[in-house]
């Protein structure tokens, strides 16, 4: 636990911004408060049966499938109310299909995970490394911007997330507003608007994700 404190803070040291402040700062007594609660870097597991990512895929022609996918573990390091390191690990064997008609979600699902798409047989799981952290005014509904490395199947690209988090003494909850991927750059190509399929056939590139964590204590 030490040693993975100990890297997450190595890893964010030069890249994580303090909003630009020092540490001697008005706010410094509530810090101080909670360094005191939880000792000097804290870190937070997260709760499988309450993290999780949703998902929403649509057609050319507008009609939209959604789902989600479980967040099977995950821990962040947190020092003084900001977040300094985290990754995560996306179990993509969970996902699901939400859609009304069940008879075609199960074929949907399937096919999801099957080497079309997700390929959970050889790759069941993603993940998600952070690789820079951000705090952010909270105008757009968000106050925490991170940055990492999303790697899905063999593929690994960098995204960013903006979020909404919330850190107690003892639980840190994160919701992120809807953001995208493009599937393509993780060669997620089936019937992929780049391949010329018939406009009924063809999926949009781009998926809608959002995220939903919930962190507790363990130190």
């Amino acid at each position: 636990m030490l040693f993975f404190a100990v890297s997450l803070l190595s890893m964010m040291a030069c890249s994580t911004e303090k909003s630009g402040e020092s540490e001697d700062t008005t706010e410094g007594a509530e810090q101080t408060e909670f360094e005191e609660q939880t000792g000097k870097v804290a870190i937070y597991n997260f709760d499988a049966t309450q993290s999780y990512m949703t998902w929403k895929a649509t057609k050319a022609i507008g009609s939209s499938h959604h789902g989600k996918v479980k967040v099977q573990d995950g821990r962040l390091a947190v020092d003084g109310g900001n977040i300094y390191g985290g990754e995560a690990t996306i179990d993509m064997t969970s996902l699901t299909v939400e859609d009304e008609d069940a008879t075609s979600t199960e074929k949907l699902t399937g096919h999801l995970k099957s080497a079309d798409f997700f390929d959970v047989d050889q790759f069941p799981f993603a993940k998600f490394t952070v690789v820079q952290i951000q705090p952010a005014d909270g105008s757009e509904g968000y106050n925490f911007t991170f940055r990492g490395d999303l790697r899905i199947k063999d593929v690994t690209k960098t995204v960013t997330v903006p979020a909404s988090v919330s850190i107690t003494s003892d639980k840190v909850t994160m919701k992120s507003p809807v953001f995208t991927i493009n599937r393509t750059e993780w060669g997620i190509n089936y019937n992929s608007g780049i391949l010329g399929t018939v406009a009924d056939n063809i999926i949009n590139d781009d998926i809608e994700l959002s995220i939903n964590i919930v962190a507790n204590r363990s130190n």
